[in-house]
């Protein structure tokens, strides 16, 4: 005798719970993969500002043993620009608290900068370089070496 039931007679899955686990199936999907992507950018990311750093290390080291450069007299070297970014390395007057500018010394900025849109990567370096402590020799093609 068959079922009077109706649910006991039926085979199979309908088109439209098909259609609603496919829908699922395609959000779940999505979700993920858009989830991938964004840790690969932040990887990305985070790359590019462990690099900067680490040449910015590198540049203080270079201007720490570098020859003193009189402020407004020029800059210190820095290696040349590459496809990530550049290092600039600024020595400016250093001033007491009063604003007399302090002879022999000197506050020196290392700024790293991002090749595409010249915006700083990370937080520039300030440092206090002093002439009577300023080493002789210095060689810039080794700034970034390890990074």
């Amino acid at each position: 005798m068959r079922s009077t039931d109706r649910r006991a007679a039926q085979r199979g899955i309908a088109l439209v719970e098909a259609v609603v686990a496919l829908a699922l199936l395609a959000i779940g999907v999505t979700v993920g993969l858009t989830g991938i992507e964004t840790a690969s950018a932040g990887a990305k990311e985070m790359v590019n500002r462990g690099r900067a750093q680490c040449m910015v290390r590198s540049e203080s080291q270079y201007v720490a043993l570098a020859p003193y450069v009189q402020p407004g007299a020029g800059r210190y070297a820095a290696p040349a620009q590459d496809r990530h970014g550049y290092l600039t390395a600024v020595p400016s007057a250093a001033v007491d608290a009063s604003g007399t500018p302090l002879p022999g010394v000197e506050s020196v900025t290392i700024n790293y900068f991002d090749s595409a849109t010249n915006s700083p990567v990370v937080q520039p370096v300030l440092m206090v370089k002093s002439q009577a402590l300023s080493g002789g020799s210095a060689g810039v093609g080794q700034v970034g070496a390890g990074c």
